[in-house]
């Protein structure tokens, strides 16, 4: 075999390795971002569902859910969005955790 044919096979060879490992490199780093985007999101949702809930009960007497409670609502509903089962009966079934978490709303 030529020479300048292995090392030219070698140089392509290499370089699709190292675009492979890059590309690998971003699908990995991408997927644990919108992990970490949507724990954020529902941190900061829970967070101000809490908030608004201890603002009411400052008014008048009543019970508040922790916030993990909170957290765990909202996790459970962007686990649904993203999983693409978000749907009238699992609403109903988030709905139903809710209560038991938050007591019986209307």
């Amino acid at each position: 075999m030529d020479q300048s044919i292995l090392a030219l096979a070698s140089g392509l060879v290499g370089a699709i390795v190292g675009a492979a490992g890059s590309v690998g490199t971003i699908i990995v780093q991408s997927h644990y971002q919108n992990k970490r985007e949507k724990r954020r999101m529902a941190f900061d949702a829970a967070i101000q569902d809490h908030k608004a809930a201890c603002e009411i009960a400052s008014r008048s007497p009543a019970n508040i859910a922790p916030l993990t409670a909170y957290l765990h609502f909202h996790m459970c509903y962007y686990d649904l969005l993203d999983s693409g089962t978000l749907s009238l009966e699992s609403l109903k079934g988030l709905k139903e955790e809710r209560d038991t978490l938050f007591g019986k709303l209307s």
